[in-house]
């Protein structure tokens, strides 16, 4: 891709896996560098990679440390969670009740009370009326009366599975979480189900005052301490590329049922293309095996300075500077299924 004659001046990505090794290989390696700096400065002894984003990171991470030979460095595991999943279990008190209904959320009502409350409701006149939350708050709230006893028995039978499916892990507050970013709600709801305080570590993250589920324990590895919502992130700004390749094979985790098995929403355009996902982590791995087979990896401290290259050398590329190709370009889409079904192509 860096052969620049042929496309006159400008980096031209036609393959999967060049744009595993070229743009987000040095993207991920920095991430998990850093993560192995912050486990040494705060005794942490497990990190948690969360939800979807969390699967390609996990295996990221297993992989660069067994490259490293460094057996001293935290656990890692893949843990069954989405801000669906641990919102819900948190639920204890009627005030808890109502920040998971206003949580945002576009379709109809029957739609809604199946994706948040695993209910099917039938017969109801209210059904298919279209609904915008958090803006119909109070409307949902009254139409979901009637069924208060059922959300209340599938709240608590979703927190206690989750809790028993928790306990394999042994987590404590020097276990971690790790998310791609940004309020860190997943995180929150997390620590109100174990009733533990854990450190979160994140791509980049709101540490503002103004975010309500901030507590003083969110790390951001893409920004400066003095841009407290990421707006001056380069990752920030292209955030969506990164989303879109940090999935999983699997639909949004919705629960854990009674055997410990994850039961997912339906899968999406990125899970349908996840072999090319595949393809470009292939593409990653092989950056981090460079970084660390050639000597350079211990000729790299993840300083501010680093930091900021990483980021303008992503802007780089994204900002019309580089060709992608239309086998790399179709694979990439946005899906939020916690707030509605629609799903776009992030280049179209």
């Amino acid at each position: 891709p860096f052969a620049l004659n042929a496309a006159k001046g400008r980096v031209e990505i036609q393959q999967l896996d060049q744009m595993g090794y070229c743009v987000l290989g040095p993207i991920i390696y920095s991430f998990l560098k850093w993560l192995l700096k912050q486990a040494d400065e705060n005794k942490i002894k497990d990190y948690l990679f969360v939800a979807r984003d969390g699967w390609f990171l996990g295996q990221d991470y297993d992989y660069y440390v067994k490259l490293l030979k460094k057996a001293e460095a935290p656990k890692g595991h893949y843990l069954a969670a989405s801000r669906r999943l641990v919102s819900v279990a948190a639920v204890k008190t009627k005030e808890d009740y109502e920040e998971v209904l206003r949580m945002p959320y576009q379709g109809t009502f029957a739609q809604f009370m199946q994706e948040r409350f695993n209910l099917l409701i039938e017969n109801d006149k209210n059904a298919e009326a279209g609904i915008s939350l958090p803006a119909d708050f109070e409307k949902v709230r009254q139409w979901s009366v009637c069924y208060r006893e059922k959300i209340e028995k599938e709240i608590k039978t979703e927190r206690e599975n989750y809790k028993k499916y928790l306990e394999q892990f042994g987590i404590d507050e020097t276990s971690a979480i790790v998310d791609f970013c940004y309020h860190g709600t997943i995180q929150y709801y997390f620590q109100k189900v174990l009733d533990k305080t854990l450190n979160g570590y994140y791509f980049f993250a709101d540490i503002s005052e103004s975010n309500p589920y901030y507590k003083n324990n969110m790390f951001p590895c893409f920004q400066s301490q003095k841009d407290k919502q990421a707006k001056e992130s380069e990752l920030y700004k292209k955030w969506i590329l990164l989303e879109s390749f940090l999935t999983a094979p699997h639909g949004m985790i919705r629960y854990v049922d009674e055997n410990g098995e994850f039961i997912c929403g339906k899968k999406g355009k990125n899970q349908e293309y996840f072999d090319e996902r595949i393809t470009i982590n292939e593409g990653v791995k092989h950056f981090i095996s460079d970084m660390v087979r050639s000597g350079t990896e211990r000729n790299i401290e993840m300083d501010a300075e680093i930091i900021d290259f990483i980021m303008k050398y992503y802007k780089c590329v994204m900002d019309g500077n580089s060709i992608l190709g239309t086998q790399v370009k179709k694979i990439f889409y946005f899906d939020n299924a916690m707030v509605h079904t629609r799903e776009l192509n992030i280049f179209e």
